[in-house]
């Protein structure tokens, strides 16, 4: 009888290696990108109503992506850190918000510390 060779991989790295290989095109399949204008303007009311104001807060993205979510909130007066398992998605969403912490990190495992985070949301987190 054979047996499977051992490995050190698991199923983050088949998550990683899944949404890296998404990277590139990410923004341009739909309900990704956000647009600017009456779309952009729906998803602030939305958060404000749940969040409440955003003045100096501090908001950890999770599963951040390209950075869209982070864009938004960063917009609304956030102090976004935005954090994602793929170094793909991150380089596109630094390139988007150089001004925004962008760290990677699995979402279950976060590295954060305790109390550094007043508001967590996530969007596309699977």
């Amino acid at each position: 009888m054979q047996t499977a060779p051992l490995s050190n991989r698991n199923l983050r790295d088949e998550i990683r290696d899944y949404w890296s290989d998404r990277a590139a095109t990410f923004d341009d399949d739909p309900g990704h990108r956000i647009s600017d204008g009456a779309e952009m303007s729906a998803w602030a009311a939305l958060f404000r109503r749940h969040l409440g104001p955003p003045e100096g807060r501090r908001l950890l993205d999770l599963a951040s992506g390209t950075g869209e979510i982070a864009r938004l909130c960063q917009g609304m007066g956030f102090v976004v850190t935005g954090l994602d398992w793929s170094e793909p998605m991150l380089e596109r969403a630094r390139s988007k918000l150089p001004e925004v912490t962008f760290l990677q990190a699995d979402a279950e495992r976060t590295m954060q510390p305790e109390a550094s985070t007043d508001v967590i949301v996530t969007r596309h987190l699977v």
